[in-house]
């Protein structure tokens, strides 16, 4: 038989058993509800994240487009500024111009105009390329503008053409003068950085020649069937901090029947091709012209259009680029004027 002392122990440890197990269903309880505040919680920052996240996105993608859709107008401008293939015709004859900046916008740029009873031809290699060099070229066609304008003010019947070695001179004083660059040491590094690579063609009205002046930039003379003869230009830039340009100079040439003439920029000459690390290069350039011109020399041909001499050279600039990503800006003018 059970004693009382016995049962009174019994008792009290199935009491404490119990209230053991009470206290451990109440931590469950309170452990089970922290569980579910921090899962609650967690998911809120998760949705207000993802929240941000597409905002931000959609931050973004309005900002891009905005950019996108900037630069795209910017593009609309800088092309509406180039002289219409039409223009060129009716002034140079047969005329092929191939313009290629790396991005939307770029740095290459070309211009054609009047000075008294002269056409002026104009190719320009700015500062860069993309935006940065699309603003150099607006500055740029504003002083060839303002240069055609204050000669055209004071030309008189019977004045001599346009000296284009003259012309570079005046395009480099007014991209200095545009830059408000001066020569204190202050903005010595800047007035290094900016500036243009540029060539001027000259051609008479009434004589049967032309002149050309390049500032690194040269040009080439395709005769029908023979070969490509390079004229270079000056060996020096526009702008970049040079106050006091060497002297520059001009190169009077015939125009001759069936020549082609040629004009291009650095980022031809500078593609690096697919499987050699250095540029095109103007002997190759110069090889392709005559080849071009060798091949079409027939009896049954006539001669060689610059259009089809533009193809033929873009086609060789495509195959020695090959999988290699375009470095900068190529523009390529080629024209054929009557004598």
């Amino acid at each position: 038989m059970i004693s009382v002392p016995h049962i009174n122990m019994l008792l009290l440890a199935i009491g404490g058993l119990l209230l053991v197990c009470l206290m451990m269903f109440i931590i469950i309880l309170r452990l089970q509800r922290d569980h579910r505040r921090l899962k609650a919680k967690i998911t809120e920052t998760h949705n207000h994240l993802e929240q941000m996240v597409e905002a931000r996105t959609l931050n973004l993608r309005q900002a891009g487009q905005a950019i996108s859709e900037s630069i795209d107008y910017a593009s609309r401008l800088q092309r509406g500024l180039l002289p219409s293939p039409h223009t060129l015709e009716d002034a140079l004859g047969k005329v092929a111009v191939f313009w290629q900046p790396k991005d939307v916008v770029g740095g290459d740029f070309y211009w054609f105009g009047r000075i008294g009873t002269a056409r002026v031809l104009v190719i320009m290699d700015c500062t860069g390329h993309g935006v940065p060099g699309a603003f150099m070229t607006i500055l740029a066609h504003s002083v060839i503008e303002q240069i055609c304008s204050n000669h055209n003010a004071v030309f008189r019947a019977g004045n001599k053409p346009p000296n284009p070695a003259s012309i570079l001179k005046e395009m480099h004083d007014g991209i200095i003068r545009l830059l408000h660059r001066n020569q204190d040491e202050h903005n010595k590094t800047d007035r290094s950085q900016n500036g243009l690579d540029a060539a001027v063609v000259v051609l008479s009205e009434d004589e049967d020649q032309m002149s050309f002046a390049g500032a690194m930039i040269d040009l080439y003379v395709v005769p029908p069937g023979g070969l490509t003869k390079r004229y270079q230009g000056n060996r020096v830039s526009l702008g970049y901090g040079q106050y006091n340009l060497p002297t520059l100079k001009k190169i009077n040439l015939p125009i001759q029947s069936g020549h082609s003439y040629i004009l291009s920029t650095d980022g031809l000459l500078s593609q690096p091709g697919q499987d050699r690390e250095f540029g095109f290069g103007y002997r190759r350039l110069t090889a392709h012209l005559t080849a071009a011109a060798k091949a079409n020399d027939s009896p049954d041909q006539v001669d060689i259009s610059p259009s089809m001499l533009g193809k033929m050279v873009m086609r060789a600039l495509r195959q020695w680029q090959g999988n290699q990503s375009r470095r900068d800006d190529v523009t390529v003018i080629i024209f054929q004027p009557k004598p």
